[in-house]
């Protein structure tokens, strides 16, 4: 197993400057013994699959998408690629602006979708004995080792 590589966390950064700028110094001026301390206990590496990879292009055609995007949420998807170096890519139903708050819900032809794309998935997968040949793009040929 190699190493993971995890990059620095802007979430904790942004939470650290906004203590340490604005509720800090309110904090002292009530009692100049308070403060933040912050310990980063769980960090996630970033999932950076290039975009000419096998598995991104297999996933934007089961989707029906020619584009895709990165965002800047954690999942253990960093992981499988550091660690493990198992090929990776995240995706799923509804989208991040409902996602983990207060009120949160996926639409029901978002759930409708993504039951399609697992559809294609198992029926790709069944047709070429999982995800090993992967289209790609780069080449005249049908697969690549994904």
């Amino acid at each position: 197993m190699k190493p993971a590589q995890f990059a620095s966390s802007e979430s904790s950064t942004y939470s650290s400057a906004l203590c340490a700028c604005t509720i800090e110094p309110a904090m002292r001026q009530a009692h100049p013994d308070c403060g933040i301390d912050f310990e980063e206990i769980l960090e996630y590496p970033a999932l950076d699959m290039p975009p000419e990879h096998g598995l991104v292009t297999l996933a934007k055609q089961l989707a029906g998408r020619n584009s895709h995007a990165k965002v800047a949420f954690g999942t253990e998807a960093g992981l499988f690629v550091s660690i493990a170096g198992i090929p990776t890519v995240v995706i799923g139903p509804g989208s991040i602006v409902q996602a983990h708050k207060p009120d949160e819900y996926v639409e029901i032809s978002e759930l409708a979708n993504c039951a399609g794309f697992i559809e294609r998935l198992i029926a790709y997968c069944s047709e070429h004995r999982g995800l090993g040949e992967a289209p790609d793009p780069t080449s005249g040929s049908s697969g690549t080792s994904v």
